[in-house]
C-alpha cells in the first residue's frame, strides 16, 4: 500500500508538474507565434507600402501640386491628371483604401489635403481640408523620406495602415507628400481567427500531453523544440518550414497550421513582391514605351540563357525579375534625356549612365530584392571591367548580370530604333 501511495505521489506530481509546465510552454508559444506573425505581417506590409508610395510620389508632378491652393482648381486639367494617376495606381492593388497628397500647414501635425482620390464624391476631402496628423509620426517624417506606420491607424475612416513619401518640385524642395492607406480590418480578423484556432489546438495538445505523460514525455518534448524553432524561424523572416506531421493527433494538427501559416506568409509575400513589381513596370512603361517590349524582350532572352545553363530555379526567378526591373532606374532620367534621338552630350550621357545605381536603389527598398538589386546594379558592367556604374569584372560580376549583359546587348543590336534598322539575324 505505501508504494502504491508512493508511486501515485510521484506520478501525481509529475502529471501536475509537466502539465503546468506544458501549459506554460503552449501558452507561451501561442502568444509568441501570434506576436510574431502579427509583427513580420505588419513590417512586411510597412515596407511594401513605403515603396509603394515612394514610387507613386515620382508620378506625381511636385511643380504642379505646388500650384493647387484653391479648391477652385479642382476642375483644373492638371489636378485630374493627378487624380487619375492616383487612382490608376490604387486601382493595380485591390488593398490600396485611400491614396491622397498633401501638405504641412503653419501649426506643427495639421496638414491640409491637396488632391484626394477618394472616389465617393461624399467622402472625399479637397483642397484645403484640415486633417489632425499630430499622433502620426510616420506622416511627419514622410515629408523627409519615405516612411510608414509601424502599428495599425484606427480614425473615422476605419483601421488602416498607412505609407508616405515626398513630393519635390523641380528644384528639389518638398512640396508635399503622397499618403497611400491601405485597409487592414480583413488582416484583424484573420489575425483572431488564427489566435483561436491555435488556442484551440494548444489545448488539445495539453490534454493529449495530460494522458500521455509517463509514455511520449521525451517524444513530446522534442517535438514541441521543433514548434518552438519554426516560430523563431518565422520571427526571423525564413517562411521555409516544413514541419513533420507525423499521425493526426493536436500537436501533428498544430504542426500542419504552422506549416500552413508559413506557406501563406511565404505566398503573401511573394503577391506583395509581385504587386511592387507591377506598380514598378507600370510606371517605368507610363515613363518609356519602348522600355517596356525592350524589358520583355530581354527577359524572354534572359530565361533561356539561364536554362541553357541549368541554373537553379530560385536564381531563375530572380533573373528574370531583375531582367524585367532591369532599366527601372530610367525613372529618374529626365524625359528630355531619356527620348533624345540626336547624340548625346557627356552630361546627358553621365545622366543615362546612372540609371542602373538609380534602379538599384529603388529596388534595395524591398528586402527581399537585394540580391536583385544587386545584378540590376551590375546589368552595364563588362568583363574587362570598363562597364558603368562600377568597374568590377570577370567573376566578380555576378551571373545574373552578365546573362542580361549578353541578353540586352543581342536585344538591342537586334531590334529597330528610332535612328537605325536592327541587325538581321
Amino acid at each position: 500500500m505505501g508504494r502504491f501511495q508512493v508511486l501515485f505521489s510521484l506520478r501525481s506530481k509529475l502529471f501536475f508538474a509537466f502539465f503546468s509546465v506544458s501549459a506554460l510552454i503552449t501558452m507561451t508559444i501561442t502568444y509568441s507565434l501570434y506576436s510574431h506573425m502579427r509583427t513580420d505581417h505588419i513590417n512586411t506590409l510597412s515596407r511594401g507600402i513605403m515603396n509603394i508610395a515612394a514610387v507613386t510620389a515620382l508620378q506625381v508632378d511636385g511643380d504642379t501640386l505646388e500650384q493647387m491652393v484653391d479648391p477652385e482648381q479642382e476642375n483644373l486639367p492638371e489636378y485630374i491628371d493627378i487624380k487619375e494617376r492616383l487612382n490608376r495606381i490604387a486601382g493595380e492593388i485591390p488593398d490600396i483604401k485611400y491614396i491622397y497628397t498633401m501638405r504641412k500647414t503653419d501649426q506643427s501635425g495639421q496638414y491640409t489635403f491637396i488632391v484626394d482620390a477618394d472616389p465617393d464624391a461624399e467622402s472625399v476631402a479637397h483642397i484645403g481640408d484640415i486633417y489632425d496628423g499630430s499622433e502620426l509620426t510616420a506622416m511627419a517624417a514622410g515629408f523627409v523620406a519615405p516612411s510608414a506606420d509601424q502599428e495599425f491607424v484606427t480614425d473615422k475612416w476605419g483601421t488602416t495602415l498607412s505609407g508616405y513619401a515626398p513630393v519635390r518640385n523641380s528644384n528639389g524642395e518638398v512640396v508635399g507628400v503622397v499618403g497611400i492607406d491601405i485597409d487592414v480590418e480583413t488582416m484583424i480578423k484573420e489575425l483572431a481567427d488564427f489566435t483561436y484556432k491555435v488556442i484551440y489546438q494548444s489545448i488539445v495538445v495539453i490534454m493529449l500531453c495530460a494522458v500521455a505523460i509517463f509514455f511520449i514525455s521525451n517524444r513530446f518534448a522534442r517535438r514541441f523544440r521543433l514548434i518552438n524553432k519554426a516560430v523563431d524561424e518565422l520571427a526571423s523572416g525564413n517562411c521555409d518550414i516544413d514541419l513533420a506531421v507525423d499521425g493526426g493527433d493536436a500537436i501533428a494538427l498544430l504542426s500542419a497550421r504552422i506549416n500552413n501559416l508559413a506557406a501563406t506568409l511565404h505566398t503573401e509575400r511573394e503577391d506583395m513582391l509581385l504587386s511592387t513589381i507591377k506598380v514598378l513596370v507600370n510606371a517605368l512603361e507610363a515613363k518609356d514605351k519602348y522600355t517596356s517590349g525592350h524589358s520583355s524582350e530581354v527577359e524572354a532572352l534572359t530565361l533561356e540563357i539561364a536554362r541553357e545553363l541549368r541554373l537553379p530555379e530560385k536564381d531563375i526567378f530572380n533573373i528574370a525579375i531583375a531582367a524585367t526591373l532591369h532599366d527601372i532606374g530610367k525613372i529618374g532620367i529626365p524625359d528630355q534625356v531619356l527620348h533624345k534621338q540626336d547624340k548625346l552630350t557627356e552630361e546627358e550621357w553621365s545622366l543615362i549612365k546612372k540609371h542602373p545605381s538609380i534602379g538599384a536603389a529603388i529596388i534595395a527598398g524591398i528586402p527581399s530584392l537585394q540580391e536583385i538589386a544587386q545584378i540590376v546594379m551590375h546589368h552595364h558592367a563588362r568583363w574587362d571591367g570598363t562597364g558603368y556604374p562600377q568597374s568590377i569584372s570577370k567573376t566578380g560580376i555576378p551571373i545574373g548580370a552578365r546573362i542580361i549583359a549578353v541578353a540586352d546587348s543581342f536585344q538591342a543590336m537586334t531590334s529597330d530604333r528610332p535612328y537605325r534598322k536592327g541587325m538581321p539575324i
